[in-house]
């Protein structure tokens, strides 16, 4: 009996933890903990963020300015209401860039260097185009 339990514990754990939702779950909770620090830094408005992971800041820094200075695993924050993005860096807990968002960004072709996630409802994939990175 105590094996069955255990066996039945396991399995629930290996498929929650492997499971879309827990890494919605995971998600949601990274990007309020970075949504919370940055607010110890500086004034955010009260907007839903879409959070980018800047994964090779390189081919990003030899195609626009704005994100010199980056490295990989540093946040790109856009702020669609106010057209503004900053760039953030958890590990250096310091803001990097910020700057004037001219496009919203389209969700359908992927930006080397960039990963994200939408902040809001749909948790689903975003990327920029190029263009939309030049824009910022």
């Amino acid at each position: 009996m105590y094996l069955k339990g255990m066996i039945g514990g396991a399995y629930y754990a290996y498929t929650w933890y492997t499971s879309p939702e827990h890494k919605i779950v995971l998600e949601e909770r990274r990007d309020e903990k970075i949504i919370s620090d940055l607010r110890e830094i500086i004034l955010l408005p009260s907007e839903k963020p879409t959070i980018y992971t800047i994964e090779d800041p390189i081919p990003l820094m030899q195609s626009q300015p704005f994100f010199a200075g980056s490295q990989e695993g540093d946040k790109l924050l856009i702020f669609t209401q106010i057209a503004k993005a900053i760039v953030y860096s958890p590990d250096r807990e310091v803001i990097v860039n910020i700057g004037p968002v001219t496009a919203e960004p389209a969700l359908e072709e992927n930006v080397e260097g960039l990963q994200g996630t939408q902040n809001q409802d749909d948790s689903q994939q975003n990327v920029l185009t190029d263009e939309e990175v030049d824009n910022i």
